[in-house]
């Protein structure tokens, strides 16, 4: 094999590797993407349990209208978010 030949194939090699990290890459980003989307409890959900505590007089009337405000935020994101997807 001639000394060209021999870089042309080094050349193969090191691409065939790059593309070959890369997609694994691509793969790792779209995995960790995917979890994040799917971490913590729906805005309704957690509107539920803050309601429950404030029942049972874990939380003031004060403290629960506060965390209602801005639980409405999430909600409203929650809402159009699958409006879009929709």
């Amino acid at each position: 094999m001639s000394h060209f030949e021999a870089h042309i194939v080094e050349l193969v090699v090191s691409l065939a590797l790059l593309v070959l990290l890369t997609g694994i890459a691509a793969y790792v980003i779209v995995k960790v993407r995917d979890r994040g989307k799917g971490e913590g409890p729906a805005g309704i959900e957690l509107l539920t349990r803050f309601r429950d505590v404030h029942s049972q007089g874990g939380l003031s009337d004060a403290e629960f209208r506060t965390i209602k405000t801005r639980l409405a935020d999430k909600l409203l994101d929650e809402v159009n978010g699958k409006e879009e997807k929709g």
